[in-house]
């Protein structure tokens, strides 16, 4: 019997919501989520949520509204052991395109908010884009983290032999994500053609243990996997894209999970698909597709409801598979282009690199509030969803803003 669990990731700094739509989200997603699993406790789900959400639930941005019913239905799911809440960045940033010290502030962040706004301490992480580098992975265990989650692609490059994606002797297969968008370009033959593969690709993934990540500084800190292949197909089942529906999910699940070893994730990405939509899946998937799938998973007979630190307990901390991880990220190139190679995107990242300079030739200078105001800002302007995928021009001047407020702060010295 293979353990497993579903990741849901919210973020109120979503590239396609405008932040007029918070209510809505809110009121469509996040609500209705949590009240369906609140009605059945036998579900277990991790939940990860930016510092930012939280603050903005708790009500520390008052222009965007106040969520208390929100806050206490997360509680209420913890206090239950239902739900496992992760760490993750607190703005959103993509962690290793920020100086050391400054993910360091954005960790501890995150931590502090957790901690005043939901009383846990998280043992996992999520980093956003699931962007990793060696450094990250020593952070996150200084800082207490017992395992971090990373994208099965980036093992294979150790596994394959291939850190250098520049050697031509030895190639690297287009990410998943890459050959998708190439196949969604061609007719229909090429799309089932292509279903097949992706298939296959999910049959023959029988290993899912996680692994223990050497990072830099010689620590060591535990790697469960999630996997592009599986999060496509259960997004494209349940919301039932062109030929995909339910009906396939559960067959192909019936088909895995008896072939499975290790902590299997068949779902790990946006919260806002589920009554809202989001970028990928404009249309709202119905809660109801949610615990329906919810429900198929507790009935099983192949899988059961474990969250990753129940896991790692029943395991131990010893014995996965030792393992150095490139740095990487599950942009459709496996890099940080994404984020930073536009040139609006590069303006962008020499403005907060200005504005950081400046911070730190003028910080002794500068009262504690003004020095914490600062760091708000400058980790608010870092945030990837002004950058990536296809955000919105509100998020891109949220960004742009955020950092001039930092600049502004620092002006009156």
């Amino acid at each position: 019997m293979v353990d497993t669990s579903l990741l849901l990731h919210a973020n109120l700094l979503y590239a396609e919501f405008p932040f007029s739509e918070i209510p809505n989200v809110v009121d469509k997603s996040y609500l209705p989520v949590l009240e369906m699993l609140e009605s059945n406790p036998a579900y277990k789900v991790i939940l990860n949520w930016t510092g930012f959400t939280l603050e903005v639930l708790e009500g520390k941005f008052p222009e965007y509204g106040k969520y208390p019913e929100v806050i206490e239905l997360l509680k209420h799911l913890i206090k239950r052991g239902q739900v496992e809440i992760t760490g993750t960045s607190w703005a959103h940033s993509i962690l290793p395109l920020s100086p050391l010290d400054e993910a360091g502030l954005d960790i501890d962040h995150y931590l502090e908010t957790a901690k005043r706004v939901l009383k846990v301490r998280p043992r996992g992480f999520f980093p956003p884009e699931l962007g990793i580098d060696p450094l990250l992975g020593m952070v996150l265990k200084e800082k207490g983290y017992d395992y971090c989650f990373v994208d099965n692609d980036i093992l294979k490059y150790t596994l394959d032999d291939r850190l250098n994606t520049r050697n031509d002797f030895k190639p690297i297969e287009p990410s998943f994500l890459k050959q998708v968008s190439q196949v969604a370009k061609k007719n229909v033959v090429f799309q089932l053609l292509f279903l097949l593969k992706w298939k296959k690709l999910m049959l023959g993934l029988t290993d899912m243990n996680p692994v223990t990540w050497e990072t830099a500084g010689e620590k060591e800190i535990i790697a469960v996997r999630s996997y592009q292949p599986w999060n496509s197909y259960t997004l494209s089942c349940l919301g039932r894209m062109a030929i995909m529906n339910e009906k396939r999910l559960y067959k192909i699940l019936e088909r895995v999970a008896p072939t499975i070893d290790g902590y299997f994730l068949p779902f790990s990405t946006d919260f806002e698909f589920y009554g809202y939509g989001g970028n990928v899946k404009e249309d709202p998937i119905p809660v109801s597709r949610l615990k329906s799938l919810l429900e198929y998973i507790h009935q099983s007979p192949e899988m059961r409801f474990t969250l990753p630190s129940e896991y790692i307990e029943k395991r131990g901390r010893e014995g996965f598979k030792r393992m150095y991880l490139r740095t990487g990220s599950w942009s459709t190139d496996g890099d940080f282009a994404l984020w930073d190679a536009d040139p609006d995107n590069k303006r962008l990242n020499e403005f907060v690199r200005e504005v950081r300079e400046r911070y730190h030739r003028i910080k002794s200078k500068l009262s504690k509030k003004e020095r914490e105001e600062v760091v708000r800002c400058l980790l608010l302007s870092q945030n990837s969803d002004g950058r990536g995928w296809t955000p919105i021009p509100e998020h891109r001047l949220f960004c742009y803003n955020s950092a001039l407020r930092a600049l502004k702060v620092m002006e009156k010295k």
